[in-house]
């Protein structure tokens, strides 16, 4: 008789089970949870004269039966917290594995699907970077509830790279906001093989009129810069130039046309700056380009104009970012500081931008000098 079948026999004939017999000999029951990745290190962006933590969390249930995600902890090595996902936190940062709403509770994850806990953490002023994280992710199925420890996950010991405005003058509103579904933070565009997030630290810079506000219906032909110089944020290589399309109708009642993600970004011009970096300029204006590829360019030297080309749902505007390749999506997005800029408040968040409020001065309403930074969220800023 085969062993494990004469075992069996054995245990029916002496009155025990399986599971008897585990508990017979101490082992602890098993909870089967989710899977729990982190697949681009952390890593540190400095914002407002603090570090900011940037990173994401892939849960994927791999049970049979639907889970409830109700808490993660994150700790660092030495189990100092960083910081704790609670349900309302997580119903703000968790989002489904596209470039939508999800049509649940993303807390919610049914057998086989993934969320994406995109989290944007202020670090404590004076507090050490964390050098590992650990994650703690609490889950329910029914009546149970579980808990899943990450291995811990190495933080990105890279600094941001320092580079020159990619614009003169201003005022100009940094528009971003790392919660926004489908905003840049959250974008994940899955090509050759691998869901990559190329916008995670992109901002989207939009000039302001005189009285300080946002007008989407607008007509002057220069509306929220266009036209303007865009500028090389640093000595480097040309590796993309690419101006083979039109600019958008530039008024406010234009209907807003819809691209395939191939050609979202517009006109574009991508700088390669050396040790993986390379920046990329979005929309820009038809016929403007002045770079070509392998051409090399000094920092401050004009590559083009602000346009209104390819996906827009602002008008005119000059998306800007930093990735690790020289591919629009198929590259992770890096962070990145500017040499210095003054900061002359911000708006409280996207909606109060396009619903036409002014922005909030600070304390006093003098603007602050910023140096070796990234602007903060939906910030005005002016440039040299």
């Amino acid at each position: 008789m085969h062993r494990s079948l004469l075992l069996a026999a054995r245990l029916g004939s002496a009155g025990l089970t399986c599971a008897s017999l585990a508990e017979a000999q101490g082992r602890p029951p098993i909870a089967e949870g989710v899977e729990v990745r982190v697949q681009e290190a952390p890593m540190i962006a400095r914002i407002d004269g603090g570090n900011v933590l940037a990173w994401e969390v892939h849960l994927t249930n791999a049970r049979a039966d639907t889970v409830r995600v109700s808490r993660v902890v994150v700790t660092d090595a030495a189990q100092r917290a960083i910081a704790t996902f609670d349900d309302a936190a997580l119903a703000r940062w968790m989002q489904p594995l596209t470039r939508g709403a999800s049509p649940t509770p993303a807390t919610i994850i049914p057998p086989g699907v993934r969320r994406v806990l995109h989290a944007w953490v202020p670090l404590s002023p004076g507090a050490p970077t964390p050098q590992r994280l650990v994650h703690a992710v609490t889950v329910s199925a029914g009546t149970s509830e579980f808990v899943t420890i990450s291995t811990a996950v190495a933080v990105s010991a890279e600094p941001p790279i320092v580079l020159s405005p990619p614009l003169r003058g201003g005022p100009w509103a940094a528009i971003y906001d790392p919660t926004l579904p489908g905003g840049h933070r959250t974008a994940i565009y899955t090509v050759d093989g691998r869901a990559r997030i190329p916008g995670r630290f992109a901002m989207d810079f939009v000039r302001l009129p005189t009285a300080g506000a946002f007008d989407i219906r607008a007509t002057a032909p220069d509306r929220n810069g266009f036209g303007a110089d865009v500028l090389a944020v640093g000595d480097g290589t040309i590796v993309a130039a690419v101006d083979d399309m039109r600019d958008n109708d530039n008024t406010g009642s234009a209907p807003r046309p819809r691209f395939g993600i191939e050609a979202g970004s517009g006109n574009y011009v991508t700088l390669a700056l050396g040790r993986g970096h390379h920046a990329f300029y979005e929309h820009l204006k038809a016929g403007s380009i002045t770079v070509r590829v392998g051409q090399r360019v000094r920092a401050g030297e004009v590559i083009g104009q602000l346009g209104h080309s390819g996906s827009s749902s602002i008008g005119p505007h000059l998306h800007f970012h930093v990735a690790d390749a020289n591919s629009l999506l198929g590259s992770e997005g890096r962070p990145f500081a500017l040499q210095a800029f003054l900061e002359r408040g911000a708006f409280a968040d996207i909606s109060a931008f396009v619903a036409g409020r002014r922005y909030e001065e600070p304390a006093g309403g003098a603007p602050r000098q910023r140096r070796r930074e990234m602007p903060r969220p939906n910030s005005v800023v002016m440039f040299p």
